[in-house]
């Protein structure tokens, strides 16, 4: 896995990477060991065709209902991720990666025969290779403030509403008309006319924008008959902007021409946003459903699966590798009940079962050995999220083992140690069990609640205008908060949300975005963000509520790749720049990089 993660790169460089079996390579280039000079052919040509795109996954969620009057009411959550990293695309058997959710497929199972006191809810996530991103959405829905709730729900039926009535003006010629009294409603018009006036400004930075690359690139060659067309063609998409009416009886008929070309466009443009918009509620809905069904519960423990074949045993985990917290964040009193309880399960265990010294009393800090020490990787773990909002989560872990396969082609099933994951199962089973029946289990003193949603709103700006105030969708957004990665993707509305990142006052890290926009043919970044338009505090996002915002200025760019970029005398990389536009010799009105460290 190291030699797959060490090959990622994150900054937009055209440098794509290829993985493909010894056997393939002997296949297609031939003995290539024994080829003359080391080499097989003078010109090789590689093609990838990989795309960024938008993926609905599912959260899948199993009540068991708990048999004791007295303990129903409290909920036990245990959590196993069902899907596998894939570190080469479509080639991820994730076998052993699977060992968590065969795990909670075999609880399910024992909690069948053996009913449990507390009622027990099992779920499988979806997303886990995206920085666990289906238990974040999960917490998400239960941790949220019901007034955002709320506000987003009212907020997305009024866009749903708005874009209908922009797509029937469209249809039906509205963005022609006006009242014609006063006793006609002229809001019904309005839509549709806002609708293809935003088309006219779009297609009118199109024009702009390819008439100034053609200016600059054919500069000593100039191509006048494109150019000439293209500036007459601007010239009357600026003054359809302008224009108060567009009834056919107003416009020139060259004008006409260019409104009806873009009427078609514009629909597209609507019927885009309300698409979106219509997925956004539904899973708005369903998010809202499950969360009215735990609620109903006091949670009282989540549990969360990252359980592997070839370790020596699993403990218990309330920290890990998503979040880099700050050194004074101490739960050693918020575990201290349930770290007794797990001990007595494990105990308890020991009498019917041969596995219980499977178990390791790792939740409970020790000065001869630390909780990192049971780790040879470095993995993101669930119960770090249910712990960060406020919950008693922890993480049910294999120790001392690397991992080493997950996420590569090598993850298969002859690899598994069949009896170990077997016989750890089981105890994972048992243990489990004994916590329903624990009556002393509830706890009353919680971690403190660190979980925050950062809700952004991003917009292009268009050629030759003051403001950005275009939608930018498609741009994919990374954010950095220190080691963690969150991926997000802007909608046609220019909203994207990053949920489940850490606030201020668990981890000095901030949020740090970055955002690019891919041509869909040749993958090359064709708008980012403006660091002077944006502000450095707008995509350096300090977290200092469980819920902020922040606005994006995207420009149009083209990206340039620089390569060994050291300090001369120390042989360090670079961490700052200065970004000279080399025409004018002056700082350049938009530019965004990389971050450099």
């Amino acid at each position: 896995k190291i030699f797959f993660e060490d090959k990622i790169e994150l900054s937009p460089i055209q440098f794509p990477r290829f993985w493909m079996p010894v056997s393939e390579v002997y296949r297609i280039f031939g003995s290539f060991e024994t080829a003359v000079n080391g080499r097989v052919s003078n010109r090789i040509t590689l093609t990838s065709d990989i795309k960024w795109q938008n993926v609905v996954s599912e959260n899948i969620f199993c009540f068991i209902p708990g048999t004791d009057s007295r303990l129903a009411d409290q909920l036990i959550i245990v959590e196993a991720f069902y899907d596998s990293t894939a570190h080469v695309a479509d080639l991820s058997p994730g076998a052993d990666e699977a060992c968590s959710i065969s795990t909670l497929l075999a609880l399910a199972r024992f909690l069948k025969a053996n009913p449990p006191q507390r009622t027990v809810l099992l779920i499988a996530s979806a997303g886990h290779a995206q920085s666990l991103a289906g238990m974040r959405e999960l917490i998400w829905s239960l941790a949220a403030n019901p007034k955002d709730l709320r506000r987003s729900e009212k907020s997305l039926k009024s866009m749903i509403k708005s874009t209908r009535a922009a797509v029937k003006g469209l249809q039906e010629g509205f963005y022609k008309q006006r009242a014609e009294d006063e006793s006609e409603d002229e809001t019904q018009f309005q839509p549709a006319r806002d609708a293809i006036t935003e088309r006219i400004k779009t297609e009118s930075d199109r024009s702009s924008r390819s008439l100034m690359q053609l200016r600059l690139n054919d500069a000593n060659k100039p191509n006048q008959t494109l150019i000439d067309q293209l500036a007459h063609e601007r010239q009357l998409l600026r003054r359809l902007v302008w224009r108060t009416s567009f009834a056919d009886n107003v416009l020139p008929a060259e004008e006409r021409v260019i409104l009806d070309r873009l009427v078609p466009e514009a629909v597209e443009d609507q019927q885009a946003i309300l698409a979106d918009a219509e997925g956004q509620l539904m899973l708005f809905d369903s998010a809202k459903n499950f969360r009215g069904q735990v609620k109903a519960y006091d949670i009282v423990t989540c549990v969360s699966l990252h359980l592997s074949s070839h370790g020596d045993g699993f403990g218990a985990f309330n920290y890990g590798w998503l979040f880099p917290f700050r050194p004074r964040i101490n739960r050693v009193s918020n575990y201290s009940l349930l770290d007794e309880a797990l001990r007595r399960a494990a105990e308890n265990t020991a009498k019917t079962s041969d596995n219980a010294h499977l178990f390791k009393d790792t939740l409970r800090p020790s000065r001869l050995s630390s909780w990192q020490n049971y780790f040879l990787d470095r993995p993101p773990l669930g119960g770090e999220i249910s712990a960060l909002a406020g919950y008693h989560g922890l993480s049910f872990v294999t120790t001392n083992d690397a991992r080493a396969a997950w996420g590569t082609p090598y993850d298969t099933f002859e690899k598994i140690d069949t009896a170990f994951a077997c016989d750890q199962s089981d105890l994972v089973s048992r243990i489990i069990l004994h916590l329903t029946r624990n009556p002393g289990l509830r706890i009353a003193d919680p971690p403190r609640d660190g979980f925050s949603t950062l809700k952004g709103h991003a917009k292009f700006l268009r050629h030759g205008e003051l403001f950005a105030d275009k939608p930018a969708p498609g741009t994919i957004l990374l954010a950095y908060q220190g080691p963690a990665r969150f991926y997000a993707m802007v909608d046609h509305m220019g909203m994207f949300y990053l949920k489940g990142v850490a606030d201020s006052k668990h981890s000095f890290h901030k949020v740090i975005l970055e955002g690019y926009k891919f041509d869909d043919q040749d993958t090359s970044v064709i708008w980012t963000i403006d660091k002077n338009k944006t502000g450095k505090a707008a995509y350096r996002v300090k977290m200092r509520r469980q819920s902020m915002e922040t606005d994006l200025v995207m420009f149009a760019s083209k990206g340039i790749t620089l390569f060994n970029l050291l300090e001369p005398r120390t042989f360090r990389y670079l961490t700052k720049v200065n970004v000279i536009d080399g025409r004018r010799e002056a700082d350049p009105t938009h530019y965004f990089y990389s971050r450099l460290d």
